[in-house]
């Protein structure tokens, strides 16, 4: 029970337990940072290849409890999510990434612009925050 000595009490009320099993996905839940991609493909039979590398991606990277990685592959709901949220989406084409991080920082990409064998990549750095430098002025 290492997590319950750290945190009863103080992220869970103290009557309150979490099943041992999914106490990473409680803790993270209740703190709020949760990472969260989404990837809108509007033609599947198009990216294909992209689509079957952005799931070998995130079986990669399901060991990191606080990312979730969605997959819209819809073209009815892609031109609905299009019209309702442009900001999600490039100037141009259909298809994208688009990440939200943490903190509330929103990064997308266009498909078309980072090959699909960098996705792992892409979503490692733009997940998490630059670490600041450590100098004699931050101390």
């Amino acid at each position: 029970m290492i997590w319950e000595e750290d945190y009863s009490g103080v992220l869970l009320p103290k009557d309150q337990t979490f099943d041992d099993d999914k106490k990473m996905d409680q803790i993270s839940r209740l703190m709020g940072v949760n990472t969260r991609i989404v990837a809108f493909y509007f033609d599947k039979a198009e990216y294909a290849d992209e689509i079957r590398i952005l799931k070998e991606v995130a079986l990669m990277l399901s060991n990191r409890y606080n990312l979730r990685i969605g997959l819209v592959t819809g073209e009815k709901l892609v031109t609905k999510m299009k019209k309702a949220h442009p900001e999600l989406f490039g100037e141009a084409g259909m298809s994208s990434l688009v990440l939200q991080r943490y903190d509330g920082t929103m990064i997308k990409m266009n498909v078309n612009e980072v090959p699909p064998g960098r996705y792992l990549w892409w979503f490692s750095v733009h997940s998490t925050k630059p670490v600041e430098e450590l100098t004699p002025a931050a101390y």
